[in-house]
């Protein structure tokens, strides 16, 4: 399995210049005082959305808006599975 920090994962309207820029929709978003979690669709086998925050002073986002989720490689942890 394969996970990428919240704080490393990239919102943003246009897309980003990491190896990793996919466009995807917005499917939650929450004020958590210094900053807003959004959560975008992820649309791989067994994945959930994936949740990214961003300091509440960016540009707003509202569910169902198109966006560009984007991370660098470096930023991806792999956790191992255990066997069955």
């Amino acid at each position: 399995m394969a996970s990428i920090p919240v704080h490393r994962l990239q919102i943003a309207r246009k897309p980003a210049a990491a190896a990793n820029c996919y466009r995807r929709s917005v499917t939650h978003v929450a004020y958590l005082g210094p900053f807003v979690q959004i959560s975008v669709r992820v649309e791989w086998p067994d994945a959930r959305d994936a949740p990214a925050l961003r300091p509440p002073k960016s540009k707003r986002c509202a569910i169902g808006d198109r966006v560009h989720a984007a991370w660098d490689r470096g930023d991806v942890i792999l956790i191992p599975i255990g066997k069955a």
